[in-house]
């Protein structure tokens, strides 16, 4: 929400200075996400004088000015005829490439072949409050080329609040102004209304069918009403707060939206067929014009405001396009009302439509005070504004009247999170400054707009706050503070997280949720959880893998020139099984380029498969897994010729290889880029809680090598598995040592040779106990894999 200081300070009083206004926000627990300070932000703002003003033909109340900005520097603007402009004035004006407060950014365009290099700001363009008639006119010709801010004082600020959903009651100048004044020992000062008599029966019939999601319903008829531009004032307000104007009737109910925090609607009552309001729900087969020139059908049957026969505004969100208020009406009729916020949430997702209104009915509006206040304003300038005549009664649909909760407060509870004792009157003094109810043994009756007060504590804070955190004593604790213990899977997120890193790999950290359109792309097919309210079309689903994200990033950084990348990530993934959300921890690393991006002699090479692979098996060893199978074949998203599996106790635990561009969305980077993902969920339990010691070992090793030739469909993972088996503890390395295919190699074989290292644990192994394993490893790879040995 967007606040100007000075519109805010017309509701405290005394008054206070607009710098002690901006340091109250963030006292009362309001986020402050832009302060602007007009004075400083509108230096770019010259005056310029008026030289020459003539009408643009073609375009209906626009015209062409030529505006000496400084000497002998003159710009051409177009301007229309929001505010009337006169040859000699002086008046603000944003060059071109200047940024306004508001969040207009000025350029240059053409009207009909005329150039407008700049703009002629009105106040209210600027964040600033209307003086006068709402545009800053100079008559001394001194003041040419100046700076807005040296000429005239501008004291306000421009602040962008963040309103928590907890506090609804902040989305309006009333509620910001309420908090602000009990934190500065200041008196709220509340709009000037005219309260009226109303009645079920009213001047208007009105029927809620829907009375659960719809507990009061309030209107009030204003007619000879005369539509019509709104004044100045008006306008710089709803301009500074950004928002479009419109006319007087329409801006209004904005400027009450903005003043209360309670929407409001105006429906042209001569259009309303039978003159009657019926809150029903619309039917499947109506449809409903909405004044963006949205059409909505009955579909998912929201709830709506209808005349006699057909729908006329989509309740709470926005108002149909067949009873809109315009130059032609004359007769209006002011809506307030209180909806069910999660039949609005509800309805906003759904429809996917959202307006100020609807963020505000969805976090809870009041249905008493508020909503009263509202109405009666509204009413009031419509009638001081519009010209219009007030209706003596207004209609007021309100079977059960929401009640303000009660609270029990002792001293002792608000004093045991404070810190230190506090006082009955304190207590009470903080409550009544917020408009609540206080007995004198803390019974506290809060009223229906704090939506939030569910518990004590939450007043037990509200208190806090106005005393002020600053004073809340700072004592040491009691207690020595200690680590506490780690759990396994902590334990070798973090061993591996430092193994990654030594190996120049950059941690990344993503949302888990994703598009379900990419979801799959390196996931088994299996159910994935779906999002029923997405926040965005693209966050849908609870990810099942970790690469894409990656991919993401890789793709981020290759755009900004990056040629070598090494990122990795550890968390947890989803899916469901018999129908039942699952989380698993998972490990994905992705890296492309130079092996070593800072070697300028480029003696290390690419990265390959291999490299991959090697940062795999580090991983699998230092979690202390000490045996696994590489099965090569396709793996989801992998290019299926240079791709595989870990396969450890017959189960599937690592994927890797060369990802496939063809699959991804929007690839840029040309760099092969080479993936890994191994579930540590599957692998905890097998982790060494204690590292075990193991002794060098003191015996002299036999060493041998072997040469066979096999068919190259065997993978040496089988022959490494089928040594090992033969050997056992007396193998003490193995290594592959060449790989040959060629002339004297049959056709569809190759030649594989293996050194091995024999060592016995107790005692000096022979040259002869060396040779003897030598032939029984030959005779088990000639009986397993038809191998043959070469001389």
């Amino acid at each position: 929400m967007i606040v100007n200081t000075q519109w805010l300070l017309e509701y405290l009083e005394p008054g206070c200075s607009h710098d002690q206004l901006v340091d109250a926000f963030t006292t009362v627990g309001l986020e402050v996400e832009e302060c602007i300070q007009l004075s400083s932000e509108l230096k770019n703002i010259v005056v310029g004088f008026v030289r020459d003003k003539k009408p643009i033909p073609e375009l209906n109340g626009m015209y062409h000015c030529q505006v000496e900005v400084g000497p002998q520097e003159m710009l051409s603007i177009v301007c229309a005829s929001e505010h009337e402009i006169e040859i000699g004035w002086g008046v603000p004006v944003a060059k071109s490439g200047t940024h306004l407060p508001t969040g207009k950014e000025i350029g240059s365009s053409q009207f009909k072949g005329i150039l407008s290099a700049g703009m002629i700001c009105l106040d209210g363009e600027m964040g600033m409050l209307a003086r006068g008639s709402g545009l800053q006119i100079f008559q001394d010709e001194s003041a040419l080329g100046k700076s807005l801010p040296e000429l005239i004082e501008i004291p306000e600020y421009l602040v962008e609040l963040a309103i928590l959903p907890n506090r609804p009651d902040c989305l309006g100048m009333i509620g910001i102004a309420r908090e602000i004044a009990a934190a500065l020992g200041l008196s709220l000062k509340y709009p000037a209304t005219t309260p009226t008599d109303s009645n079920s029966a009213g001047n208007v019939p009105v029927t809620v069918e829907e009375p659960q999601l719809c507990p009061r319903y309030m209107c009030r008829l204003i007619e000879g009403v005369q539509v019509a531009p709104s004044p100045h004032w008006l306008k710089s307000r709803l301009l500074a707060a950004g928002k479009r104007p419109i006319n007087n009737v329409v801006d209004i109910t904005n400027y009450v939206l903005l003043e209360w925090g309670q929407p409001l609607h105006a429906f042209d009552f001569n259009l309303l067929q039978g003159r009657e309001i019926r809150v029903r729900r619309m039917e499947n087969s109506e449809q409903l014009e909405l004044l963006d020139g949205t059409t909505v059908d009955g579909k998912s049957n929201p709830l709506v405001i209808a005349d006699q026969q057909r729908p006329v505004a989509l309740a709470g969100i926005m108002g149909g396009k067949d009873t809109e208020t315009t130059e032609q009406s004359t007769d209006v009729l002011m809506e307030a009302a209180y909806f069910d916020p999660v039949m609005i949430r509800k309805t906003v997702k759904q429809l996917g439509i959202g307006t100020d209104s609807s963020y505000r009915f969805e976090r809870g509006t009041d249905p008493n005070k508020m909503l009263l206040g509202a109405l009666f304003r509204a009413c009031d300038m419509i009638a001081d504004l519009a010209g219009g005549k007030l209706h003596p009664t207004s209609t007021d649909i309100y079977p059960e009247e929401k009640q303000p909760a009660t609270v029990q407060l002792s001293s002792h509870h608000v004093s045991s999170y404070f810190g230190e004792p506090v006082a009955d009157e304190t207590i009470q003094e903080c409550l009544v400054h917020l408009e609540m109810k206080c007995t004198d043994d803390l019974k506290v009756t809060v009223p229906t707009w704090r939506v939030d007060v569910n518990d004590p504590v939450v007043l037990i804070e509200d208190v806090v706050r106005h005393i002020g955190y600053d004073k809340v004593p700072r004592k040491s604790m009691i207690a020595t503070v200690t680590s506490g213990q780690r759990c396994t899977m902590d334990v070798m997120r973090s061993r591996i997280s430092d193994y990654l890193m030594a190996n120049g790999f950059l941690e990344a950290r993503h949302r888990p949720l994703v598009d379900t359109t990419y979801n799959h792309i390196y996931a088994d097919s299996q159910p994935e959880i779906r999002l029923r309210n997405p926040l965005r079309s693209d966050m849908n689903v609870l990810r099942s893998s970790l690469l894409f994200s990656l991919t993401e990033t890789v793709e981020h950084n290759a755009r900004r020139g990056a040629e070598h990348f090494r990122f990795f990530e550890v968390d947890r993934v989803f899916s469901l099984a018999a129908g039942n959300p699952v989380e698993a921890w998972t490990l994905a690393a992705i890296l492309g380029g130079k092996v070593l991006d800072s070697d300028w002699m480029q003696s290390a090479g690419e990265t390959t498969f291999y490299h991959a692979k090697g940062i795999l098996e580090g991983i699998l060893r230092l979690i202390g897994i000490s045996t696994w199978e590489t099965q090569p074949g396709a793996q989801n998203g992998f290019v299926p010729e240079r791709s595989a599996a870990i396969i450890h106790n017959n189960e599937t635990v690592a994927t890797l290889g060369l990802i496939d561009r063809a699959k991804l969305p929007k690839s840029k980077s040309r760099t092969p880029l080479y993936a890994l993902e191994l579930n540590l969920s599957a692998l905890v339990e097998e982790q060494p809680q204690v590292p075990a010691y193991s002794a060098i070992a003191r015996q002299p090793a036999v060493t041998r090598d072997i040469s066979i030739e096999v068919d190259q469909s065997v993978a040496y993972a089988q022959l490494e598995r089928a040594i090992r088996e033969v050997a056992g503890n007396m193998l003490g390395t193995m290594r592959c040592v060449d790989n040959y295919t060629g002339k004297q190699i049959r056709s569809g074989s190759k030649s594989v040779t293996i050194n091995l290292q024999f060592r016995d644990p107790s005692r000096s192994m022979t040259a002869d106990e060396g040779s003897q394993l030598i032939d029984q490893i030959v005779q088990q790879l000639q009986a397993e894999f038809k191998a043959t040995l070469r001389i």
